[in-house]
């Protein structure tokens, strides 16, 4: 289960203690620095039900009401964040919304000073090496796993071009009335946050959620239109593994998420299946074979959803072989054939 705790997570050796405000005993986590300040993280049990603490459940401050489950997680009000100066990577997609202060951070050695009205988006491809913030700094933000974010881009391939931006352009300033229209989400998670638990909670804050990210990825659109030659246009200095998975995903992307091997991107790259097996993984968690099923099941559900293409015409856009391979595949991975799983929708 996600906790506040886990939205940053230094690859550094060593161990961090986290210390919980209800004088609980200390957990340790192996690959975490120590902790500063002690008595100002949250630490909860899994069990707790979400956006409350132990006899806290009507009684929140406003820096401590979150929600979170495995894939997500809230924070209303951040207010801090540790400072760390070693380099580390996110388990997770994070945006963070500054609303008072400044933070400034460092990704992928390039410093971003982060002041009221910008958007900061880490993914779980990007290295972080500093942070500081004033001490006034307030924000809002949000997390998703990679599988998530995956299942809410679904197999729409501009979203995960547009996605492919922010990791070269993690900052984004955003116009008064999209900053407004933050807000009134915030407003309305407080809300949420703070109402009665029902069967259908989870599925409600999914939606917010969703429809945070959709007005943020068409803000980031925006910016994509204006930005020359887009992705390509960075002039950032990564290291050469760190580049080749950024080029992969790029790849991938472009070629509308077919039926293709790691050998296939691989030769596209000029290195060795393997060693694009191992750098993947490396930088993103994930192997190539992954992220190219992961995308290709997410593709395929969307064009039987969203389109009236026959299941040959599918098939034959995504690269399989024949029909029949494509109705093993699409039964293996959705559970059910094309027309069945059509029909269940």
């Amino acid at each position: 289960m996600y906790k506040r705790d886990d939205i940053l997570t230094p690859l550094a050796s060593g161990k961090e203690t986290i210390r919980s405000t209800s004088g609980a005993k200390d957990n340790t986590r192996p690959g975490m620095r120590p902790d500063t300040n002690p008595g100002t993280r949250l630490s909860i049990p899994p069990d707790t039900n979400p956006g409350t603490r132990p006899g806290k459940q009507n009684d929140l401050r406003a820096e401590e009401r979150y929600y979170s489950n495995s894939e997500i997680i809230i924070i209303e009000d951040l207010k801090e964040i540790p400072k760390f100066n070693k380099e580390f990577k996110l388990g997770m997609t994070a945006l963070l919304l500054c609303e008072e202060g400044e933070l400034s951070v460092v990704i992928d050695g390039i410093k971003y000073e982060v002041k009221k009205g910008s958007f900061i988006i880490c993914s779980s491809l990007h290295t972080l090496s500093q942070s500081v913030i004033s001490k006034d700094f307030r924000s809002f933000c949000l997390a998703f796993s990679t599988a998530k974010l995956g299942n809410i881009i679904g197999g729409n391939p501009e979203m995960l071009r547009q996605m492919l931006f922010v990791n070269d352009n993690p900052m984004v300033t955003i116009s008064p009335g999209i900053y407004d229209l933050v807000s009134a989400y915030k407003k309305l998670f407080e809300t949420k946050l703070s109402f009665v638990k029902h069967q259908y909670y989870n599925i409600t804050i999914e939606s917010l959620l969703k429809a945070v990210l959709f007005d943020i990825i068409g803000v980031v659109a925006i910016k994509m239109r204006n930005t020359p030659n887009n992705i390509e246009s960075s002039t950032k200095s990564f290291s050469s593994r760190n580049a080749y998975v950024r080029r992969f995903l790029t790849l991938l992307t472009e070629d509308n998420f077919k039926h293709r091997t790691v050998q296939y991107f691989a030769d596209q790259l000029c290195i060795t299946a393997k060693y694009l097996s191992l750098i993947c993984r490396q930088e993103t968690g994930k192997t190539p074979n992954q992220w190219i099923k992961e995308r290709l099941v997410e593709r395929i559900r969307y064009l039987l959803l969203n389109t009236t293409l026959s299941n040959k015409e599918i098939s034959i856009q995504l690269g399989f072989p024949n029909l029949s391979f494509f109705g093993k595949f699409t039964k293996e991975h959705l559970g059910y054939s094309p027309m069945e799983f059509r029909k269940r929708q």
